[in-house]
């Protein structure tokens, strides 16, 4: 299936040859993505209302097309874009479309929130945060689709943190998007070990929460990560470290694996600790896209 988008930039103050500009600069940037099976510009006998036009294309506007999958990491690094103009994005898939807009870095966060619930099936309605229109959504009944299972790995001398990531994964919960569970959860009197295993078995998304603790826990990396590391590499799971503490974790078996946050850089070392859980949940929000695609 292939996503087909329209990238709209509004910006009525600036003249033709300002606008063909930022739009030559998107042109760029989004023909740095291979994820992108094509961008093409818009020729001037498609006029649309509003629009300015400079030689034979119409400035401000773009199409591309790639596959579901690669949407949310595309938009989200369009980051650079939105700020001067208003970014307005059209997405049609499946006979369903829906359109977003975006002046600034938290309308566009909120704006990729919306294209992945549009994405995975989520009904959206027009008029509600960015979205502009919304034609043919799928109604909540013919939803069957059910939330990706994700497992904490973790030491229990970071339950704190994880107790931190958990509240940044609560809007992910609240769509419905994951069932998050860890070994808290486990009720009195039942099979400790059993539990865990059957969890981590079922599990679709597996999180290493890395530490000095977590890589000294015989019971997190002999058999936690070794089961872990044997679904992902099946195929049957995806295995994210979480980078919570600074510590020697690159020669571990999932050392070469993309970790978050940002550039692997430790949760406890970010300025803002809330903006470093901001930017896992946004890749983990990626990666089920991913799946889902």
């Amino acid at each position: 299936m292939t996503v087909h988008i329209t990238f709209n930039l509004v910006d009525p103050e600036l003249d033709s040859e300002e606008l063909e500009a930022k739009t030559q600069t998107l042109l760029r940037q989004l023909r740095e993505f291979d994820e992108i099976e094509q961008v093409n510009r818009v020729l001037e006998t498609n006029i649309l209302t509003g629009t300015k036009s400079f030689g034979a294309f119409l400035s401000g506007l773009l199409t591309a097309q790639m596959a579901p999958a690669h949407v949310p990491a595309v938009v989200g690094a369009l980051d650079s874009v939105v700020g001067d103009s208003t970014l307005e994005i059209t997405i049609e898939t499946d006979g369903r479309k829906i359109t977003v807009k975006s002046r600034s870095h938290e309308e566009l966060a909120a704006a990729l929130q919306t294209i992945q619930m549009f994405l995975v099936g989520t009904p959206v309605q027009a008029g509600s945060g960015q979205v502009l229109s919304a034609t043919n959504p799928i109604q909540s009944s013919s939803i069957a689709a059910a939330p990706i299972e994700i497992f904490f790995s973790y030491s229990h001398r970071d339950e704190e943190l994880r107790d931190e990531l958990a509240i940044h994964l609560s809007m992910l919960k609240r769509q419905r998007l994951i069932a998050a569970w860890h070994d808290r959860e486990i009720t009195a009197g039942s099979d400790f070990a059993g539990t865990i295993d059957a969890h981590l078995n079922s599990a679709s998304i597996i999180l290493l929460l890395v530490s000095a603790s977590f890589l000294a826990s015989d019971y997190c990396y002999e058999l936690e990560l070794g089961q872990a590391m044997k679904r992902h590499a099946a195929g049957q799971a995806q295995v994210i470290p979480i980078i919570l503490k600074p510590c020697d974790w690159t020669s571990a078996p999932f050392g070469k694996l993309q970790a978050l946050p940002k550039d692997a850089k430790p949760v406890t070392k970010w300025d803002d600790r809330d903006e470093a859980f901001l930017n896992i949940a946004q890749g983990i929000r990626v990666a089920i896209g991913r799946r889902s695609g």
